[in-house]
């Protein structure tokens, strides 16, 4: 052991962990299924609460139903939108309101955001709908990033994260859809498309994908 050469392949790990196995890509569509039946469960409870209440709701749903949260659930109401990782308060909820949570499911998991009640929650989604239809395969992952901010306008500057991230065993992990990305959209790749208005009463709206040979497809 004292004259063995070490060798760091941790590159090559997270190169190969990119493109997803079927049996992953199961596991992770049925993380979404889950983190779909949570949020039609509790979408409509938060009046009354403070963010960290919700925050609890939203967690012991998941309990309920029989996995583990992926990450600390975020929950940020009005002026705390303008956080992209703000931490529930003991603040009473008022529209606008964002949660952003995800489940852990076999070892894979989900990250998915919604938000109530926002202005900008039509010229968000109609941003997003024009980005689905033109991912293809052996796209460039900043050109994802890029579409978006061109189509932002003046508000870009309001939109300061990257797009999205891959999820798999990790909540952000490859293939980044960043503007500095040298990363390839691959089929059988995982991740997340996240734009954002961060700014008080902002937006971030973020679904699942898988990319296949035909698009992408909505987990």
């Amino acid at each position: 052991a004292a004259k063995a050469k070490l060798i760091d392949i941790s590159q090559h790990l997270e190169n190969a962990r990119m493109v997803k196995t079927k049996y992953e890509i199961n596991c992770i569509m049925e993380a979404c299924k889950i983190s779909g039946r949570v949020f039609s469960k509790v979408e409509n409870d938060w009046k009354g609460m403070s963010e960290i209440e919700f925050k609890g709701l939203i967690e012991y749903e998941t309990h309920r139903q029989g996995v583990q949260p992926s990450f600390p659930t975020i929950v940020a109401a009005g002026k705390n939108i303008a956080v992209p990782h703000h931490k529930p308060t003991n603040q009473k909820i008022k529209l606008p309101l964002l949660i952003d949570f995800g489940v852990r499911y076999e070892n894979y998991v989900s990250d998915v955001t919604r938000t109530t009640g926002s202005k900008w929650q039509k010229p968000i989604e109609k941003i997003l709908n024009e980005l689905y239809e033109t991912v293809r395969p052996d796209m460039r992952a900043k050109e994802l990033d890029l579409f978006v901010r061109r189509a932002l306008g003046k508000n870009e500057k309001l939109f300061i994260t990257s797009l999205g991230h891959g999820i798999g065993i990790a909540v952000h992990e490859r293939p980044w859809i960043s503007k500095r990305s040298d990363d390839v959209i691959k089929t059988g790749m995982t991740f997340t498309i996240e734009p954002g208005i961060y700014t008080a009463n902002g937006i971030r709206i973020e679904n699942d994908f898988l990319m296949t040979e035909e698009g992408l497809k909505n987990l």
